[in-house]
């Protein structure tokens, strides 16, 4: 396979999105509606079509895979956020960094490629997704919302359960509990419902990268900043080391090594920019890593794509 035909489309649509914010042709007002749409519709009801695709009988055979990117996920996240408190930064902030560290954008990098793939061996790519996805939120929810509310020192059962209200509102939170629960019950969706929500997964992935496109300010290289730096060489470079070191523990087939290199070094999420909006004291410099993240991913990623055929 040609490293660099699963790369180039995903290096040209960002660079088109990118454009249209340089040349003015689309306000920073659009990329912000923009990115909302993406996070609130279509990406909830991607997630929820991958999770429908999950068998019970595929779980068998993934437990490595489960158990090294649960692992990577979870270490990355409690990792960033003890390094950050050692440097005595605020709960907050500590959070706040970790959170852009722990999260992976594989929506907008990892689904086109899976999806580029043979339909024979999407069955084999999509429930990974879904599965990583599934992780994913569910750290996020039960972990990182939790942790930012502790971190405002105000820890009640009315904060408890704003806490619940405010998790069960993001639309990718949803789209996984009702995804789950169709996977526990045996359920899926009408044949054309499925039809639909199949062949719009290319249009998402276009559209997103486009919209981050959009994101990237190139006065982000003119701020540098050692802290957001630091995160971003954790989430682009040492996660997905991480990840092949502990391969060599737990063997993979060709196909979950692909999956699990490829996961892994994707760039940071923007539910972790979203999320800081609302509740980070450092919100910008999440955005920062965002952003950082996702330039170090573009001009890696035929590097990671490469070596993940080769291990």
């Amino acid at each position: 396979m040609d490293v660099m035909l699963l790369f180039i489309p995903i290096l040209t649509t960002f660079a088109f999105g990118f454009l249209c914010r340089v040349t003015g042709y689309f306000s920073q007002d659009v990329c912000e509606r923009l990115i909302e749409y993406l996070m609130k519709v279509p990406i909830p009801i991607a997630i929820f079509y991958a999770l429908t695709k999950i068998e019970l009988s595929t779980l068998s055979s993934m437990h490595h895979f489960i158990f090294i990117y649960a692992l990577v996920k979870f270490a990355f996240l409690g990792g960033g956020f003890l390094f950050f408190r050692m440097l005595r930064f605020s709960c907050n902030m500590s959070v706040s960094y970790a959170s852009a560290i722990f999260s992976t954008n594989t929506v907008f990098f990892a689904l086109p490629i899976f999806l580029s793939m043979p339909v024979s061996t999407q069955g084999i790519y999509m429930p990974v997704f879904a599965i990583g996805i599934a992780i994913h939120i569910g750290l996020f929810a039960l972990v990182i919302m939790p942790m930012y509310q502790i971190g405002s020192g105000v820890l009640t059962m009315a904060s408890v359960k704003r806490v619940v209200v405010d998790t069960l509102q993001i639309p990718l939170v949803l789209a996984v509990i009702i995804g789950t629960l169709f996977f526990l019950f045996g359920l899926s969706p009408a044949t054309q419902v499925e039809h639909m929500l199949a062949s719009s997964g290319a249009i998402l992935s276009s559209t997103g990268l486009v919209a981050l496109g959009m994101c990237m300010d190139y006065r982000f290289f003119t701020r540098f900043n050692p802290v957001v730096w630091s995160a971003i060489i954790a989430k682009s470079i040492l996660m997905p080391l991480a990840a092949i070191g502990l391969m060599q523990w737990f063997p993979l087939d060709a196909q979950h090594t692909f999956a699990m290199v490829i996961m892994t070094a994707c760039p940071a999420a923007g539910i972790s920019a979203m999320t800081a909006k609302q509740y980070s004291d450092v919100s910008d410099h999440v955005t920062d890593i965002m952003v950082g993240s996702t330039v170090v991913s573009i001009l890696t990623f035929p590097y990671w794509i490469s070596l993940a055929h080769l291990i």
